[in-house]
């Protein structure tokens, strides 16, 4: 995988982050720890910009991660519900 530096996508702080899944998703790995590692589809990142309440909750979700050993995947499923599941990496 290929790193690339940007902003994360819920707090706006410095973060690595990838395209994965063909494009539709990014792992990114935020510089501040309340954010961590996360992965977020296409379809939810085009929800964040006008949705303040989503990003909110997702902040939430990633700050109260398992442990350092995954991250958070957050899409939304086929009823478009916001569906989040913690993966062990």
């Amino acid at each position: 995988m290929s790193y690339k530096n940007g902003k994360c996508f819920l707090c706006g702080s410095s973060c690595k982050e990838t395209k994965t899944d063909a494009g539709h998703r990014f792992f990114v790995t935020c510089s501040n720890a309340r954010c961590g590692k996360y992965e977020i589809t296409q379809t939810v990142l085009a929800k964040l910009n006008d949705n303040l309440a989503l990003r909110e909750k997702l902040q939430l979700l990633a700050n109260s991660r398992v442990s350092e050993a995954g991250h958070y995947d957050f899409s939304f499923n086929l009823d478009k519900e916001l569906k989040f599941e913690w993966l062990r990496k």
